[in-house]
């Protein structure tokens, strides 16, 4: 293959597809960022459509109070069908579910927050958390450390 023939292989448009799909996994692999664990997560078994929909029910309106009516009412089903679903299909109850993406999204607002102008508090009631005790309780099981160890860690290294 000469140089031309080169040049159009990396011009066709079914390899330009798939470079800037490898450049953009390159980029998320590389860089922190708040869906790390998203990202990093092995490839889930295929879950039913009612536990996907209840997951984008939750990513949706994760800031509001949620129950497990609205969730089994959101994907359409029983609520002892959504706890099947969830429990052999994710690992963990629908509620479970919830909290593990509240503490996710906290962790990163934590992490980018300017601790002069927010509080471990405030970010856990924008989160959804009404309990601060069990919030810091969960947060510290989940990533080790507690909540206010996290607060402003990305803000003050930007700075």
């Amino acid at each position: 293959m000469d140089a031309a023939e080169g040049r159009y292989c990396l011009t066709h448009p079914r390899v330009t597809d798939h470079l800037d799909v490898t450049m953009m996994s390159l980029l998320l692999a590389s860089f922190p960022h708040r869906y790390r664990e998203e990202y990093d997560r092995a490839g889930e078994a295929c879950a039913p459509h009612y536990v996907r929909r209840a997951e984008g029910y939750v990513r949706v309106h994760w800031r509001e109070p949620i129950s497990i009516g609205d969730l089994a009412g959101a994907a359409n089903v029983s609520v002892r069908s959504l706890f099947n679903g969830f429990r052999r299909f994710r690992g963990l109850t629908p509620m479970g579910y919830v909290k593990a993406l509240r503490l996710d999204l906290a962790n990163g607002e934590l992490l980018c927050a300017d601790p002069s102008e927010k509080s471990v508090t405030e970010i856990a009631l924008s989160c959804g958390f009404t309990h601060m005790g069990k919030f810091a309780r969960d947060f510290a099981a989940r990533f080790g450390e507690k909540p206010s160890a996290v607060l402003g860690r990305e803000y003050v290294s930007r700075t």
